[in-house]
Parts: structure tokens; sequence; C-alpha cells
């Protein structure tokens, strides 16, 4: 499956998805943590353990289920990474480990 993310530098996670996506992958409840979200609000939040394919391998991850919401990339998933944006709509970013 391909999935479009935002990257989110204020989540310190994983990823986060909607619910609908987390249900098409291979994933195993793992936790509910208490979430503060951007705008104040806090919530209990359901997390999943999967697998990635990254950096040319595969790669445990835990997902954040976020109800309705886009699809977060978070710090802890491109930690030793570098990010290059072409900053304009529909540019290109490019994600390398360092």
């Amino acid at each position: 499956m391909t999935v479009e993310f935002l990257i989110d530098t204020a989540f310190d996670g994983d990823l986060a998805l909607p619910p609908a996506i987390v249900a098409q992958l291979q994933a195993v409840p793992a936790m509910s943590q208490i979430i503060r979200t951007a705008d104040g609000r806090t919530s209990l939040a359901e997390v999943f353990e999967t697998e990635l394919s990254w950096d040319g391998g595969t790669r445990p991850v835990y997902v954040l289920v976020l109800g309705g919401e886009s699809p977060l990339v978070g710090i802890r998933l491109l930690a030793e990474h570098s990010i290059y944006l072409e900053m304009t709509d529909g540019g290109t970013v490019t994600i390398e480990p360092f």
C-alpha cells in the first residue's frame, strides 16, 4: 500500500493514520495513549504495531490511530534522516538516511 503523508515535526511518534488505513494493515494492537493535538485538546488514542518498508528493508513502527486526520510522519521515524523539500505546490519531498 502506498500512502501520502504530511511531515509533522511536532509529532514525536512514527506514524499517525486514519482508522480506515489502519484496518487495511496487518497491525497488532499495542497500547492506548493520551495524546495532545495541535489545538491543545487531549484524548485517548489507540496505538498499533506493524512493519513498514523503509530504507530498503522493513522496520517495526508504532501507528497512532487518528480519526479523520491526514496521515502523518513523525520525527521518531525521521530520526537520522535528511529531508529535502521543493517549496512549491506539488513539489518533491525526498527523505534519505545520513
